[in-house]
């Protein structure tokens, strides 16, 4: 059974636009205080960045999944605050997650960890489904130290190996794709995860579920474009966290949508910063569920060359002089009369 999150604060799910607008540009940061503690240790949320004075929300995934929204005010510093009270019998062992939801889909999370002074390596939510992202984790190690990770998987289908970075709590959190394997799903059956340099390791199972979640992208996408998602199966009434990858599972951003509807899907659309076209992943860790997807370059369209009509020379006009008087003209009609009345005019005749 699944304990409640927080003692002192009421659950309520928080509903993400998918595609909410706005005509000023934040830029949201967040920080969990203390980042280590044991499973009685309060912790501190603070979010800064934020549109002054907005109510805002961040969730809380406990390290089996659960979630809790929290809502509070901004300050007219564009601040916000919670406090994190373990329930009553205590945070579970492991990692928790607060996601802070950015706007148009968009999130950015941070961790804090329930620990009891001992090294775990933990493979969370319990019993995924073959159609996940395997959330590989640590805690209670060495801190900001490199990790060498081997993932044994079922009947015989090979290792994979992995290089981990522990942060300042001596925790990791590292996702893996069944693509990265060259695998459609992980198959049913029993995995082990060992860290090489410490002797430490884990089993755990990936079963078949009656329902399992399923994600899915219609591609390939026009890179820059808004990316769509369909979710299906999931619980209801859920807001969800995700995560996308390149194809080699380096993680490049979160999302968070939802809420779900009572049948547990979801369709719309979150803004991902995808740096170039290629071959992607996505996934919702803690709800199972993920996929792959292609992305292209928006096809250039050739700006049109103007032709140019050449522009005839300008005709210099060939100017005909005025013609005097005609000298034949004059001498035919000084005669007669003409003459006697033009004296002046024909005594100048040729």
């Amino acid at each position: 059974m699944r304990r409640s999150l927080l003692a002192t604060v009421l659950v309520a799910l928080v509903c993400v636009p998918a595609m909410a607008q706005t005509t000023t540009t934040f830029n949201p940061g967040l920080t969990v205080t203390a980042r280590l503690g044991d499973v009685r240790t309060p912790h501190q949320v603070t979010a800064i960045g934020v549109a002054p004075g907005s109510p805002q929300s961040v969730l809380v995934f406990a390290p089996d999944g659960q979630q809790t929204s929290l809502q509070a005010q901004a300050s007219d510093a564009g601040q916000v605050s919670w406090t994190l009270d373990p329930p009553w019998d205590g945070w579970q062992l492991g990692l928790y997650r607060v996601v802070l939801p950015t706007g148009s889909g968009r999130a950015i999370s941070e961790m804090f960890v329930a620990g009891d002074g001992q090294p775990h390596l933990v493979v969370e939510p319990y019993l995924p489904s073959p159609t996940s992202a395997l959330d590989l984790s640590g805690f209670g190690l060495a801190s900001n130290g490199s990790l060498a990770l081997q993932l044994t998987l079922t009947g015989g289908l090979g290792q994979k190996t992995l290089e981990v970075q522990t942060d300042d709590a001596g925790s990791f959190s590292v996702f893996v794709w069944p693509q990265q394997l060259g695998l459609p799903f992980f198959a049913a059956g029993d995995y082990k995860l060992t860290a090489l340099n410490l002797g430490l390791s884990t089993d755990f199972r990936v079963r078949e579920h009656p329902v399992s979640s399923a994600i899915t992208v219609d591609g390939p996408i026009l890179r820059g474009n808004v990316l769509p998602l369909t979710l299906h199966n999931y619980a209801a009434n859920r807001s969800v966290w995700g995560v996308y990858a390149d194809a080699n599972g380096h993680a490049l951003g979160e999302f968070v949508v939802g809420p779900t509807d009572v049948g547990g899907s979801y369709s719309g659309a979150i803004v991902a910063a995808l740096p170039a076209a290629g071959h992607y992943l996505i996934a919702t860790p803690y709800d199972w569920g993920e996929s792959a997807f292609d992305t292209i370059d928006p096809t250039a369209t050739p700006s049109a060359t103007p032709t140019l009509t050449p522009v005839p020379p300008t005709a210099t006009p060939t100017v005909k002089p005025s013609p005097g008087p005609t000298k034949v003209a004059l001498s035919k009609k000084c005669h007669g009369k003409y003459a006697r009345t033009h004296r002046k005019l024909c005594s100048r005749r040729p």
